[in-house]
């Protein structure tokens, strides 16, 4: 049927998206190390990207910092619940790379397709922002 090889075509992009995504070292080049005090203003960056690329964020939801050993940084893994069509998911996480106030990498990721829109996904994600570490707390 006409449902069924449209959603093989999404699943066959899905796949291609996927292979992107985890190329995870690739993410997040142009950022800096934040301080605590630029998080916000760095989930504000990304939440405009995302809207840009018109992404629902259904959730935000920092995490605890984590320290890394040895590194001159922490971790603040932040977890992402969205909604979007697999075009609009896959130009957002290309636009992560090109962040401007901070340096994130895709850590996990989880797509399935939406019980009631056929053409819509939600996506469960989580994503490392890097933090100075040595700006306290």
């Amino acid at each position: 049927s006409l449902k069924k090889k449209e959603w093989q075509a999404i699943e066959k992009d899905l796949i291609a998206a996927r292979g992107f995504i985890f190329k995870k070292d690739d993410l997040g080049r142009k950022g800096h190390l934040l301080s605590r005090q630029e998080v916000s203003l760095a989930i504000d960056e990304i939440t405009r990207i995302g809207r840009k690329q018109r992404v629902n964020f259904t959730s935000i939801s920092p995490q605890a910092i984590e320290s890394v050993n040895g590194a001159v940084y922490r971790r603040l893994p932040i977890t992402l619940d969205v909604e979007a069509d697999y075009k609009d998911l896959g130009n957002f996480l290309a636009a992560l790379k090109e962040l401007r106030e901070s340096f994130v990498t895709v850590r996990d990721f989880k797509i399935v397709r939406h019980e009631s829109v056929y053409s819509l996904l939600r996506s469960k994600m989580t994503i490392d922002m890097y933090i100075r570490g040595d700006d306290g707390g």
